[in-house]
């Protein structure tokens, strides 16, 4: 309804409507449903309502902007507009507070503007630290300003969870003190809305879960018609960090040369119920979250490292996913069952990465040479088919911080990807895909993981980059590139050093990825069917699709139909959460890599120019750690700034975006969470000093 809606509206005859005219033009019966559709719409900033004329139109039509409010020094608004900062004065606000999503009219001249409408109030979790200003403790944060704290139990150095709520702020909980190991990380955690502890109806229902399957329940799910898959080989392949397993794999080589390939994901929905507190609040989180050195699971340990984590040597439910490939790797077939297995051994990849790539065979993985070698075999086969039919795959520096027993970093790593990463990787790829496929054409209710076409506008600044500074030739300049092209250029930068920041610059052109109720295609995998479902234990969107699929096992395709026909919201609503996941892996993850860096200040280091600007470039080190180096920190020279080679060119020294250079560390700022870089000689210890110096004779002059 909304589409129609909004393909109404975008018509220049019809472009503001009242309810009525709507319901007539689009022949809806129920009004009721079509203004909870048009509030809705409002609400998500879609549509503009004039109360005066009691008419809707599409926002984009309206006179109004929007964008979300931050404050000044003074307590003044400011919403962030594409090209400019629009500046609303305290009175003009409106009601309007920190982070609500506000409609503002607004004078093009002066910038300023007034607040028309509050579109989305923020309702979001806030941490703060309680510091002590004239004698009374508040909570300082640096958005929501300062907040008086009446509580005689919260100490000053406390770290405190403030709950945002139409403007008003509470504070809901301590959650330790800033000298307290791994607050930091925790801070962050809660900062972005989730939680490393679970409510007492979750806890209470956590009571029921059993520890171990039963034989009698073994026996009885072997009545229903659970297929029995414990006398066959089967293992996990997981990080040697991992705690839950909700995958495992088996091969075998067919008499005629076809392999089959056994994928067994936990079988979670066997424990979860729908409409029980584990159930919703696991939704709710929508994923698990991984910070570094720590994990905010989307359920407690006792079902993601216990009932449902497919452990060595203990019988576990799960669902069956058995593709058959032919002897080039082309799948022939796939079914669906539900099994229970018992996992023969725990692997890792590093052991794995040992055997398949230096011949180094622990005694332990003798038994599963054969099932091993198989299985990188089939995973090249199916890597090449993929690339074939525009599989993107871009070279990229994950790193991997890692922390001592107080939560400080010691080192941060590159996680590798190496052949038992990516033997898992096309494994689960392939039954993902090949599962899409099948509910797809059963016309069953899905949330699908589509992920759109590449920015053209983008991507055409990316390859006239690569192309004028000689790094690809084998792709022409063109109106319109495709995945091929994409293909083509990652081919050609492959193994070269300057490969991570150009496949970066080339992910930065794609879509984001994005969970919907209806088919979309997956471009960068370059596959027409495409959704989640190998990981229910910690990711909502697998645990959904495990449930419908279920249903429809055990009920049809009618019941499953009705239980599940409305899936739009909560699509979106697991898109927003991985969305939060990842920024809040991200600040965590830079957080710690600026403590570990903060003790090389004044150090040299190697890295690699990963973008150019007119004002100087950023440089990634090798350790993926990132920072900004400024053109006055550069050897003298008459700069310039070519946009189309993003380079800095001088009379004796250029830069480019794929250049080695070799800096010093000046400034690391946690406050900013930024890196500065300089070429010159520098003296940090001297500087402290000179700044000391500045303040005093500052403080003096006030005080004269």
């Amino acid at each position: 309804m909304a589409e129609e809606i909004i393909a109404l509206l975008s018509n220049k005859d019809t472009m503001s409507l009242g309810i009525e005219d709507i319901s007539k033009k689009l022949h809806i019966k129920d009004k009721g449903l079509l203004k909870n559709v048009l509030s809705k719409m409002v609400s998500q900033g879609i549509l503009d309502y004039s109360i005066k004329k009691n008419k809707y139109l599409l926002f984009e039509n309206s006179n109004l902007s929007k964008g979300r409010i931050r404050y000044d020094k003074k307590g003044n608004g400011i919403v962030k507009l594409i090209d400019k900062d629009i500046l609303i004065l305290k009175h003009n606000l409106k009601g309007a507070s920190y982070n609500d999503l506000v409609a503002i009219d607004y004078d093009s001249r002066s910038d300023t503007g007034v607040v028309a409408r509050i579109i989305e109030r923020d309702n979001s979790n806030y941490v703060g630290t309680v510091i002590m200003k004239n004698n009374k403790l508040y909570v300082s944060d640096v958005r929501l300003g300062l907040i008086e704290v009446n509580n005689p139990d919260i100490v000053e150095g406390s770290k405190v969870l403030i709950h945002h709520f139409n403007g008003n702020n509470e504070i809901v909980s301590v959650l330790g003190h800033i000298n307290d190991p791994g607050i930091d990380i925790k801070s962050v955690v809660y900062d972005y809305g989730f939680s490393d502890t679970f409510n007492d109806s979750v806890m209470e229902e956590l009571d029921n879960i059993p520890n171990i399957i039963t034989d009698n329940e073994i026996e009885e799910e072997l009545s229903r018609g659970r297929v029995d898959y414990r006398d066959k080989t089967i293992f996990t392949i997981d990080g040697s960090d991992t705690k839950d397993f909700d995958d495992a794999v088996s091969i075998k080589e067919l008499d005629n040369g076809n392999i089959e390939l056994g994928v067994y994901i936990a079988d979670v929905d066997y424990y979860i119920s729908s409409n029980t507190s584990l159930y919703d609040e696991a939704i709710k989180r929508g994923t698990s979250v991984y910070p570094p050195g720590s994990v905010v699971p989307m359920f407690p340990h006792k079902i993601s490292n216990g009932i449902c984590s497919l452990n060595p040597n203990a019988s576990r439910f799960v669902m069956a996913y058995t593709t058959t490939f032919d002897n080039l790797g082309n799948v022939i077939d796939f079914r669906v069952e539900e099994g229970i297995i018992n996992s023969n051994k725990r692997m890792t990849y590093e052991d794995v990465n040992q055997i398949l790539e230096n011949n180094n065979i622990l005694d332990s993985y003798k038994p599963y040479l054969k099932d091993l070698y198989l299985m990188h075999k089939l995973s090249l086969l199916i890597n090449k088919n993929l690339v074939n039919h525009g599989f993107l795959s871009f070279d990229t520096d994950e790193a991997k911080v890692i922390l001592d027993d107080n939560y400080k970093t010691i080192n941060i790593e590159k996680r590798n990807m190496g052949s038992a990463e990516k033997l898992i990787e096309h494994f689960m790829l392939i039954t993902n895909i090949e599962l899409t496929k099948y509910v797809y054409y059963l016309g069953l209710p899905w949330i699908y993981r589509n992920h759109g076409e590449p920015n053209q506008d983008r991507l055409s600044g990316v390859f006239d980059v690569l192309r004028l500074n000689k790094y690809i030739r084998g792709v022409e300049a063109k109106r319109k590139y495709t995945t091929a092209d994409i293909s083509k250029a990652l081919k050609e930068i492959n193994g070269k050093d300057y490969s991570t920041v150009l496949s970066r610059m080339l992910i930065t052109c794609q879509d984001k990825a994005k969970y919907g109720d209806k088919n979309e295609g997956h471009s960068a995998i370059g596959v027409d069917f495409y959704s989640h479902n190998t990981s229910p234990i910690r990711r909502g969107p697998d645990l959904i699709n495990q449930k419908i699929l279920k249903n429809f096992l055990h009920n049809g395709q009618l019941d499953t139909y009705e239980k599940y026909s409305d899936l739009e919201d909560l699509a979106e609503h697991f898109s927003k959460q991985e969305r939060r996941a990842e920024s809040c892996e991200r600040d965590a993850c830079n957080m710690k890599k600026l403590e570990y860096m903060s003790h090389y200040i004044g150090k040299s280091v190697r890295g690699i120019i990963s973008y150019v600007t007119e004002y100087g470039f950023f440089i990634m080190l090798d350790n993926t750690v990132e920072g900004y180096i400024r053109v006055d920190e550069l050897p003298q020279d008459r700069y310039k700034f070519d946009f189309k080679k993003l380079s800095l060119g001088g009379r004796k020294h250029a830069y480019k975006v794929g250049d080695i250079i070799d800096v010093k560390i000046k400034r690391v700022n946690v406050d900013t969470k930024t890196i500065e870089f300089t070429t010159k000689d520098y003296n940090y210890e001297e500087e402290i000093d000179n700044k000391k110096v500045k303040k005093r004779i500052k403080n003096k002059n006030r005080n004269d």
